[in-house]
């Protein structure tokens, strides 16, 4: 199940860096990122990309070769966005069942 109001996975990756006694800037040298990027993700202005996250899990967590926290960052950011499509998918339903009605009355 999933969760329409699912919050963006930034305040949990500046949570994470914070514990572990990364700045952003810090963090952002220590995975040869640019700081803005960063930054845009942990303010909830971008979408954390795959790569950040298994660079965020390889910093944080160098010794979990499964990568259990980008898994989680992952998830976060698929639930945020299945979130905030709502309307698309609304309009995809309108949209098809318009085409059908249409379709069956050409038939």
């Amino acid at each position: 199940m999933t969760n329409d109001n699912a919050p963006h996975p930034g305040a949990m990756i500046r949570d994470e860096l914070r514990s572990a006694g990364f700045s952003i800037p810090k963090a952002a040298v220590a995975m040869a990122l640019n700081r803005a990027n960063l930054n845009n993700v942990v303010l909830g202005k971008a979408a954390l990309s795959r790569d950040l996250a298994y660079r965020l899990s390889a910093l944080l967590n160098p010794d979990d070769e499964s990568f259990g926290l980008a898994k989680l960052l992952i998830d976060r950011q698929a639930q945020h966005d299945w979130g905030r499509e709502a309307a698309v998918r609304k309009l995809a339903l309108v949209t098809v069942a318009a085409s059908r009605a249409h379709a069956a009355k050409v038939d």
